[in-house]
């Protein structure tokens, strides 16, 4: 049995949506949903019931992930012990936070403890540090409420409208927000722009993930309102320029959460949770 297919169908059994699984692996869609029929084929037994809304597993497919995932874990440990690693760390955080926050901090942090081997997964959906592999987890928005759960703030979600410097340069600096509508404007699948102006922007182009336009706008293709977290390194190197800062909403923010007694059992996470949060 391929391992990279059995990867394939823990994480999809996990999130119970291919499109989550595909972005953890960092693969398409069509990939793993057509690995997953592939391994249903040569298993001859259906491990998930597909409907309109999604994905579940059937009786057996539960019964197959509960083994799968056991497997993994002892594989997983073994080369943890062969290799040397001594200790394992799993984040989870949406696409656009991994690419454009947290890896550049990760590359400092596995720089300085090589024998620490961090794991991420790319993923939206909220955490359930119950059932899913991982030990912490970055998330945008307003701070949970959930009692089992720690947290701490790591930044602001400030938005900022931010252009290429060329694309500025052509293009006359709006005095008023209605202006910007007048823009080619660059949404992401948080509709921010939708909602500072208040309606759906005439011509906008529309992409899935804020880290998708960071890129079409360093590549002038208009102007993006995205959390200025995302932008450290575009504002920095010149390859975009703030037009205008939005007042910002007090409750959003950048949050890093784990369980409450996850800090206890796992000195790596009190580790990390320091290196990321400094302050």
């Amino acid at each position: 049995m391929n391992l990279n297919t059995l990867t394939m169908f823990d994480a999809a059994a996990r999130h119970l949506n291919f499109r989550l699984a595909a972005q953890e692996l960092f693969l398409t869609q069509g990939a793993v949903a057509q690995r997953i029929r592939k391994l249903e084929q040569d298993l001859g037994v259906q491990l998930f019931q597909r409907h309109a809304r999604g994905i579940r597993l059937t009786e057996k497919g539960e019964r197959y992930h509960q083994a799968v995932r056991e497997a993994l874990s002892l594989i997983n440990n073994a080369t943890r012990e062969l290799t040397g690693c001594t200790a394992e760390l799993t984040i989870s955080a949406p696409p656009s936070v991994v690419t454009k926050w947290l890896m550049p901090r990760l590359a400092e942090f596995s720089a300085r403890y090589p024998d620490i081997n961090v794991r991420i997964s790319a993923s939206e959906k909220l955490t359930d540090f119950d059932q899913e592999d991982v030990d912490l987890a970055v998330r945008q928005g307003q701070a949970p409420d959930e009692k089992n759960l720690d947290y701490k703030r790591l930044a602001d979600l400030s938005l900022l409208i931010v252009c290429a410097p060329d694309f500025l340069a052509e293009n006359q600096i709006p005095t008023s927000m209605t202006d910007f509508a007048d823009l080619k404007l660059i949404e992401d699948g948080h509709r921010s722009w939708e909602q500072l102006l208040g309606r759906r922007p005439e011509q906008a182009l529309n992409l899935s993930h804020s880290h998708l336009a960071i890129d079409a706008a360093v590549n002038h293709q208009g102007v993006a309102l995205v959390p200025g977290i995302l932008v450290e390194q575009e504002l920095a190197t010149g390859k975009l320029t703030i037009i205008h800062q939005p007042a910002p909403v007090k409750e959003q923010g950048l949050y890093l959460i784990w369980r409450k007694d996850g800090d206890e059992t796992n000195p790596v996470i009190s580790l990390l949770t320091r290196w990321l949060s400094p302050d």
